[in-house]
């Protein structure tokens, strides 16, 4: 079941996060927004521990890159997932590794709430 499950939004675009975090809430996910690096990694550091990161790239500040390859080291996060929903395909730029981790690359262009959401509930197993 979706109850309870928590997703943390990391974009700076109020028209995706507003969409897709009423898509998420529909389906019965808790949902938090940080509208950048800095504000995602506060949350986090104050004990919001979510199931699922969705993490944009292009942001202002540190971009998703540089996020993502601080999230995958931070051991509070070691069983959260991480999904990269973006406008550029970027997979090139980021390391390996840190690539390795994550569950899922999406871009925003082939995405709707729904087709989300459903990815989203694969890789939670719910």
């Amino acid at each position: 079941t979706t109850m309870g499950k928590k997703i943390l939004m990391v974009d700076d675009d109020p028209n995706i996060t507003d969409v897709y975090s009423m898509k998420f809430t529909t389906d019965g996910y808790m949902v938090e927004i940080a509208a950048n690096a800095k504000a995602g990694e506060a949350k986090i550091a104050g004990g919001y521990i979510p199931d699922l990161i969705l993490l944009d790239i292009i942001m202002p500040g540190d971009n998703g890159i540089q996020l993502l390859e601080r999230l995958v080291k931070n051991p509070v996060l070691a069983e959260t997932k991480i999904i990269i929903f973006s406008n550029l395909d970027q997979r090139a730029d980021i390391d390996e590794t840190v690539l390795s981790k994550i569950a899922g690359y999406y871009l925003k262009v082939n995405m709707i709430p729904s087709d989300l959401s459903k990815k989203v509930a694969e890789v939670l197993g719910v």
